[in-house]
């Protein structure tokens, strides 16, 4: 699956897990999410690549698109491959060779990656429904590392209420960016800035009505505030960034809330569909905050000149980004074209099959 962006009349194109191979012939792409597989796609000019993330039970972030490495491990008997990924190890993965021999990337390798390669190659990253402490672990990765934070496009989930606590917990970035451009970057009075964070990260205990607009405030989401002791962390920060407010803003990843158009199929997912695309505006804002677009999952509807205003009219407040399912949605340029120029769609996904072609190329 591959994310295509537009900005300013360009095109850019981007593929979920690195320019692998939907069935794994390995022969001809590299594994899924593996660190080779995002090196080749930005090499190649793609530039958003997307990926999902998983954290380990001694809080390394990788990347994962299922709970366990069952489908893409080597040895499918191990009994890790079939144990989740919150419950290993980075070690006990590293142990765990993939199907290709290579092992799960930690996500700072492949920001590193990216920051290597190009100021193009960038990442979109899923952060999957309850899995809110990857998301805190995220937050507390982009503080840490300034200079990669140019790195990462976009954040989305599913699950509304994880993002509004990333939001919050993101919210402080440019204050920290200001802190390692003054003159005390670095010093004991740019380490003891006192900083948002979260007692806890993706409960969803007072879930709120399929399709209704939740109750989303400081008290409901469980905000604190707490001293994070960045002189632990003094040695993993950038050398100071000069920015423009331009720039400062470009490091800030754009948050999304991904939604459906079918019937939910798991609690947190919110239903919305291209006849009314009303509640979104409040599942995206809070009295604190609001974040920047909604993922909406493809309707055929959207092909027609009533569906494309609507998409249109959305996208005059939020970004928006469409998601579909592989061999059953339409994949080619033709369909790209119209959602992005007619839809005014910033990112349309597609596994850019062999026959995908168009002026992009």
């Amino acid at each position: 699956m591959l994310v295509c962006f537009q900005s300013n009349n360009c095109v850019r194109v981007c593929n979920k897990s690195g320019y692998h191979n939907i069935y794994d012939r390995n022969d001809r792409r590299p594994l899924e999410n593996s660190l080779e597989a995002f090196e080749l796609a930005w090499s190649s000019g793609i530039h958003l690549c997307e990926c999902d993330i998983s954290i380990t039970k001694d809080q390394k972030l990788i990347l994962a698109h299922d709970e366990n490495f069952l489908r893409l491990a080597l040895d499918r008997s191990s009994v890790l491959a079939v144990e989740s990924i919150s419950q290993l190890s980075f070690r006990e993965l590293i142990s765990l060779p993939l199907k290709s021999g290579v092992r799960p990337p930690l996500l700072i390798d492949v920001l590193r990656s990216a920051y290597a390669i190009s100021d193009h190659s960038k990442l979109v990253i899923e952060i999957k429904p309850g899995n809110g402490a990857a998301a805190s672990a995220l937050g507390r990765l982009l503080l840490r590392h300034p200079e990669l934070r140019k790195t990462v496009a976009v954040v989305m989930s599913f699950d509304v209420v994880t993002m509004h606590r990333l939001r919050a917990d993101l919210s402080v970035l440019n204050d920290v960016t200001d802190d390692m451009t003054s003159p005390f970057a670095g010093s004991q009075v740019g380490m003891n800035k006192r900083i948002t964070s979260f007692d806890h990260f993706g409960v969803m205990g007072k879930s709120f009505t399929l399709g209704s607009s939740p109750n989303l405030n400081k008290s409901s989401l469980g905000l604190s505030l707490s001293q994070m002791d960045l002189n632990q962390s003094q040695n993993n920060l950038a050398p100071p960034l000069v920015l423009s407010p331009r720039e400062k803003q470009e490091y800030v990843p754009k948050l999304m809330l991904i939604t459906v158009a079918e019937q939910p199929k798991i609690p947190c997912e919110l239903q919305v569909n291209v006849n009314d695309f009303s509640p979104v505006e409040n599942w995206l804002t809070t009295t604190d905050g609001t974040l920047d677009g909604v993922y909406i999952q493809y309707e055929k509807s959207m092909m027609t000149p009533e569906g494309a205003a609507a998409l249109r009219k959305l996208s005059e407040k939020h970004l928006v980004g469409l998601w579909g399912y592989a061999e059953k949605d339409p994949d080619n340029y033709g369909a790209f074209t119209s959602l992005v120029r007619n839809g005014n769609c910033s990112f349309v996904n597609t596994d850019l099959p062999r026959d995908f072609r168009g002026d992009i190329f």
